[in-house]
């Protein structure tokens, strides 16, 4: 009973300091984009969701908040590429995560990284509650997400010491705070699916000061133990994921793209994935319900052909970087029109191109007439510019 008469006291004075005070975090900017990548082969796939750390108050990019440098800091510990999606907005609750990312192809990550439980415990949330709604997640993760995901839960900081919360409210946020990352951390450890990671960063200064600085601190804190979960995947890898495909048609449709006028930045990627492979030939196509689109293309072709045998419709089905290094006698491709007829194709290289919710719609594809190896930082080059054109086509819906 004590626990809720305090939520409704606090809770409304609380709502009210973050809406009007000089001094709340959420004056700060955000970040509009939400894609952060870190070159390198075998990219660890991350999907960043929740309220608090993962917003990025007070830098403008993605690259500088939390999802970027735990990119960074996850290839320096892996030697391998990162690529962080966060899905963050003001206030997030556990209640109201599987909402937020019920529409993504989980199957299309490595790991779920969650900082949750920060606006709770800010607003002196009741213990039952929080951890009703806590199993509650746990349960629709259990039923959503494939075995090969790995799920952390990020650990809840002491609001007081990354914030400039009012003193009046400091003892009662930071005991909240404290209760709530204990029931954290005890359901994780009675859920098999789940690893809890410890996260007590020491006081700093706030968001106004620092900025990204601090996201670099805080990423070093969570990344070694990221790195670890990530690790142990690697003796059972994720294959490629079965294709919903009424769920990725929605998606490409939502994008917007099909049918639509050439457009200088894709042309210029594509223009750059040739020159800087030395092929004959690059494209970016999307994967339509019988057909593949080209969005744009050099050196090839841009008329529709039939999905059932289109280089774009492999990579999709693939659900990786996609390499043949010599079509001609691959059992798989040898037959196709593309490498018998007048392209006469032998070399292929495609990355997926994916919508914002990781339905994979499309390839950044290069091939030339001629077998050729393609090696781990050309693999890496490649999906660079895959994310580019995944960066200009989320950012073309804003």
């Amino acid at each position: 009973m004590a626990e809720l008469l305090l939520h409704a006291i606090v809770s409304p004075l609380v709502r009210l300091w973050l809406k009007n005070s000089s001094e709340s975090w959420r004056l700060l900017p955000r970040p509009t984009d939400r894609l952060a990548h870190s070159p390198g082969a075998n990219a660890d796939k991350i999907l960043l969701v929740g309220g608090g750390l993962a917003v990025g108050y007070g830098v403008r990019t993605a690259g500088l908040a939390l999802g970027g440098h735990l990119a960074r800091q996850l290839t320096m510990l892996t030697g391998r590429g990162a690529s962080v999606h966060t899905v963050a907005e003001l206030g997030m609750r556990v209640s109201g995560c599987a909402s937020a990312i019920e529409s993504f192809d989980l199957s299309s990550f490595d790991a779920l990284v969650m900082t949750l439980g920060a606006d709770e415990a800010l607003n002196l949330v009741p213990v039952r509650r929080f951890r009703h709604d806590l199993d509650a997640l746990l349960t629709w993760v259990d039923n959503h997400a494939p075995s090969s995901l790995s799920v952390v839960f990020v650990g809840i900081p002491s609001i007081p010491s990354v914030s400039r919360l009012p003193r009046i409210f400091r003892a009662l946020v930071d005991r909240s705070s404290a209760r709530l990352d204990e029931q954290l951390k005890r359901a994780c450890a009675e859920h098999t699916g789940a690893t809890y990671v410890p996260f007590h960063p020491e006081a700093a200064d706030f968001l106004y000061d620092s900025g990204s600085l601090l996201y670099s601190m805080w990423a070093g804190l969570l990344a070694p133990k990221v790195a670890r979960v990530l690790d142990a995947q690697l003796s059972n890898p994720r294959g490629p994921s079965a294709i919903d495909e009424p769920a990725r048609q929605v998606a490409l449709g939502e994008l917007g793209i099909l049918d639509t006028a050439r457009e200088e930045r894709f042309d210029r990627i594509v223009a750059s994935a040739r020159d800087l492979f030395g092929v004959a030939g690059a494209s970016l196509t999307f994967i339509d319900c019988d057909r593949q689109w080209t969005k744009a293309s050099v050196g090839l072709d841009p008329t529709d052909s039939p999905r059932g045998h289109a280089l774009g419709d492999a990579t999709v089905n693939s659900g990786k970087i996609l390499v043949v290094t010599d079509a001609s006698v691959d059992p798989r491709f040898r037959k196709y029109s593309w490498v018998t007829g007048r392209d006469q194709v032998r070399f292929f290289a495609g990355f997926p191109i994916e919508a914002g919710n990781g339905q994979r719609v499309g390839a950044l594809c290069i091939m030339d007439s001629k077998p050729r190896a393609f090696s781990p930082a050309e693999s890496s080059l490649l999906g660079q510019l895959a994310m580019q054109v995944q960066a200009d086509l989320w950012g073309s819906r804003h």
